[in-house]
């Protein structure tokens, strides 16, 4: 059998494949960790659920914000939609 070198054209061609395939399983792996995060920040989110409706006003939001910020999809992020809620409250 032929030793390959890496100045092989098989080498060569599958040096962009792997590159490509790396690129790849990283990006998905980086969906699943975001995907992760996100499940994360919604779970601390319905906590404030359990709070008072006067804790959520002295923190500028409401119950139904805090609905809303989890009713978005999962490629937004909550947070960002609370905080961007609350923004446009106090801009107002």
């Amino acid at each position: 059998m032929q030793n390959m070198t890496h100045n092989s054209p098989a080498v060569s061609f599958l040096s962009p494949v792997t590159e490509l395939v790396s690129e790849a399983v990283s990006g998905i792996a980086g969906l699943f960790e975001s995907n992760s995060a996100e499940k994360s920040k919604r779970r601390e989110l319905k906590a404030l659920l359990e709070c008072e409706d006067r804790v959520l006003r002295d923190m500028g939001i409401t119950r139904g914000d805090v609905i809303d910020a989890l009713n978005v999809s999962m490629d937004r992020s909550s947070g960002y939609h609370l905080m961007d809620i609350r923004r446009r409250r106090r801009v107002s």
